[in-house]
């Protein structure tokens, strides 16, 4: 789509500030989250929810993008702060958004036909904004099942011969997910 992909890790170097080309990704550190997001068209949140990101993308954070943004959370909802994400999409700050995970959910099978998403606002209200029920990742096409299957085989193949410490994509628990 030749976009200009700008992401942030942990492990990034701080200084970098070159834009990368079209077509490229450029890798930032979390410290430089306010220098990136005045550029930003489309803002993906796809982090866990950790005493780290709770609440990381606040008021400031949504102010700083430019009015006519788009938001897509597939993390958790706490990481974006729920009146901050609510009042921008209400007054147009954003365009829109798409999420696919939510603040509150319904304790059961019965409560999930009347219990909000959303334990203060109501964003089913909005004319902006696609909600799905935590199931993006569930689309059960074929091809998308034959991505997964070989990713768990290269883990259980990175373990089996290398050991757990060697797999890729670890998760370091202590982190708190």
């Amino acid at each position: 789509m030749n976009m200009r992909v700008l992401a942030t890790r942990k492990t990034a170097a701080a200084g970098d500030r070159k834009l990368p080309e079209p077509g490229e990704v450029g890798l930032r550190h979390p410290s430089q989250l306010h220098d990136l997001l005045p550029m930003v068209q489309m803002l993906f949140i796809c982090l866990p929810d950790t005493p780290e990101t709770e609440g990381l993308i606040g008021e400031k954070e949504i102010t700083l993008l430019p009015p006519g943004s788009v938001i897509v959370n597939v993390g958790r909802g706490h990481v974006l702060n729920e009146e901050a994400f609510f009042n921008a999409l209400r007054s147009n700050h954003l365009l829109g958004a798409g999420v696919d995970c939510w603040y509150k959910y319904p304790a059961d099978a019965k409560s999930r036909c009347s219990t909000p998403v959303s334990a203060k606002f109501e964003f089913g209200g909005l004319d902006n904004i696609v909600m799905s029920p935590h199931r993006a990742g569930s689309v059960g096409l074929p091809a998308t099942e034959r991505c997964r299957m070989a990713a768990l085989a290269e883990l259980f193949n990175a373990a089996a011969e290398q050991g757990f410490q060697a797999m890729p994509n670890r998760v370091d628990v202590s982190n708190g997910y």
